[in-house]
């Protein structure tokens, strides 16, 4: 499948890149900041990264991220990934 290069969270636009990342055992990488979601070249699941990833900034641009630890960030976003991605179809 490939990605859209550009997604808008909450209205604010969001770049989408493929390459390496910084911790190669990760499978996606974003930046609230910078405005960027990153997903690993080599990983199989691009559709569900990028899922898991939009779901990190969604907490991010609404000022929620502020109020959880990171294991619990990260608890909250898997879970939204794997309870949500079932609906998505996926193009082949």
């Amino acid at each position: 499948m490939k990605l859209p290069s550009t997604v808008n969270i909450l209205s604010v636009p969001y770049t989408v890149e493929i390459g390496p990342l910084a911790d190669p055992s990760d499978f996606g990488e974003s930046n609230g900041s910078e405005r960027t979601i990153r997903i690993r070249d080599t990983s199989p699941f691009h559709p569900s990264t990028l899922l898991h990833e939009i779901c990190h900034q969604v907490l991010y641009v609404s000022g929620l991220t502020n109020l959880l630890t990171d294991e619990l960030e990260e608890a909250i976003v898997t879970a939204l990934e794997h309870g949500l991605f079932p609906y998505f179809r996926i193009p082949k």
